[in-house]
């Protein structure tokens, strides 16, 4: 039956989210128990583990996968539902509800399942690229108003969005994102909330889509016929690679076997590369590459997430501003609700984009740095860390930069950080510990990053005495990397020494 009710995208795509978000949270749920039980088996085997077990008990929770699974349904799951939401529409305005029209309009949709399983079955996210778009679909066409064809009201819907949609891309180059982060979201309460929350919440939820290369930290465990010393030499090779030995298979990402001259990789109990043992010594990089290329079953799911976040999630926002104006716009009985939240879309664009042009600052010529740092604008001050941090410029050359060590601005301390990482003077790196500690997590992790760089062998001795007592997942894993970039190797009681 159908309905003139002018809720039916509110209706489909409340629908579609809701699919994919209990279905993602099943999901991370059952990943985070299983990344859990790992990070306990390596911590009482003695290594120094990321995230700490404080931190990690945290995974267990139903809170911490339902957080998690919200990245996933705004971006994959709206991506999934506002394509069905469009097919929905294209086969009852367009296409008359053929069934032709029908099975060319799920093509892509099977092209999508097939690739995302094309490396492997994956039960999960199959079941989101089936669930969130036959739920999205059937809600839409059982909720579609029975009407025909009004193009004035599509123009008002599309148009805005297409004329924002090239605005911003005027706007795109290598640091956009960055920048949006530091101007929109850093820069107010409200922003900073939202940023802390997907730093928070984000970081492990992914673990389970990266290739074994983008992990932090890796298991590899050998079979009772790889002799000892053999044992011994594999596993000082691979620790260059964060592949950390354990006991048990079902613990390890990496199960090396021995049949004769050779040596079995395996992953899931299946060969995955073999090759002989004094190739594996002379080209350990490729062996490990190609074995992490080999079991990576997610290359088309990273693609596909990215682009939803690029697309899904902006184009959600935008129907929801629209389908809020247009809704209050009827309930002040306006004749022109349509053209009313076109309206307020388009406005609320172009303010957002203006804002966000105001507060992006450029890089400076090297002769109005210091001024720019002595200024009482943040946008000036943020634009000199900025062109000093991209251009490896000295922050000692320029005293007045002392005055931003105790900057209330996160955005500011950030690139303060940043660029004392690139500092060559002795008397910066100090500086840097102040930031260790500090309350944003994004100032934090760069505080870390840049005692990293520095390259400094005493700073770890520093890192390892504070990664056991950090609370933030990020934040743990930068000082993690900051530690194997200095040269600290782990190791059986590692922290214990140190």
């Amino acid at each position: 039956m159908r309905t003139r009710s002018g809720l039916y995208v509110f209706k489909s795509l409340a629908a579609g989210l809701l699919t994919s978000q209990m279905l993602f949270s099943l999901q991370i749920y059952a990943a985070n128990h299983k990344l859990y039980e790992r990070i306990k088996a390596m911590a009482d085997a003695g290594y120094l583990v990321v995230p700490n077990e404080a931190t990690a008990i945290n995974l267990t929770g139903i809170d911490s996968a339902f957080y998690g699974a919200l990245f996933f349904s705004l971006s994959v799951g709206a991506f999934l539902s506002l394509g069905a939401l469009a097919g929905a529409w294209i086969w009852d305005r367009l296409g008359g509800r053929r069934r032709m029209v029908l099975n060319t309009l799920c093509l892509p949709w099977a092209a999508c399942i097939c690739a995302v399983n094309a490396k492997g079955f994956c039960p999960w996210i199959t079941a989101v690229f089936l669930a969130a778009p036959a739920v999205t679909f059937g809600v839409a066409i059982r909720w579609m108003p029975a009407e025909g064809l009004d193009r004035r009201r599509l123009a008002a819907a599309v148009l805005p969005a297409a004329i924002l949609a090239g605005m911003w891309l005027s706007q795109m180059d290598a640091h956009m994102m960055i920048d949006i982060r530091d101007g929109l979201l850093l820069s107010n309460s409200l922003g900073r909330n939202i940023n802390d929350f997907y730093y928070r919440y984000t970081l492990y939820p992914a673990e389970v889509f990266k290739s074994m290369n983008q992990k932090l930290i890796k298991t590899v465990g050998f079979d009772a016929g790889v002799k000892p010393a053999l044992q011994a030499e594999i596993e000082k090779r691979l620790v260059d690679f964060d592949y950390l030995k354990m006991r048990h298979p079902a613990l390890c990402d990496l199960w090396i076997r021995q049949a004769g001259g050779l040596l079995v990789l395996e992953h899931d109990s299946k060969s995955v590369v073999q090759t002989p043992v004094q190739t594996f010594f002379s080209q350990t990089s490729r062996i490990i590459a190609e074995f992490s290329e080999k079991t990576d079953r997610w290359p088309f799911y990273r693609r596909f997430t990215l682009t939803s976040v690029l697309i899904g999630l902006p184009v959600l926002c935008y129907m929801g501003i629209y389908g809020t104006a247009a809704m209050i716009a009827r309930t002040l009985k306006s004749r022109h609700a349509s053209f009313w939240a076109a309206g307020v879309c388009l406005g609320a664009g172009v303010v957002l984009l203006a804002f966000f042009y105001a507060s992006r600052p450029g890089d400076l010529d090297n002769d109005r740095i210091p001024d720019a740092l002595g200024t009482s604008r943040p946008r000036n001050r943020v634009a000199a860390l900025k062109t000093i941090a991209r251009k490896n410029l000295e922050i000692a050359d320029y005293p007045v930069y002392a005055g931003l060590l105790s900057s209330e601005h996160a955005v500011e301390r950030y690139w303060l950080v940043k660029c004392l990482g690139v500092s060559r003077k002795p008397e910066t790196l100090a500086l840097i510990q102040n930031f260790l500690d500090d309350p944003q997590a994004n100032v934090a992790c760069m505080a870390f990053q840049a005692l990293g760089r520095r390259g400094n062998s005493r700073s770890v001795e520093v890192i390892v005495s504070r990664i056991a007592g950090l609370r933030h997942g990020y934040v743990q894993w930068y000082a993690y990397r900051a530690l194997r970039s200095l040269g600290w190797r782990p190791a059986i009681l590692m922290q214990k020494s140190s």
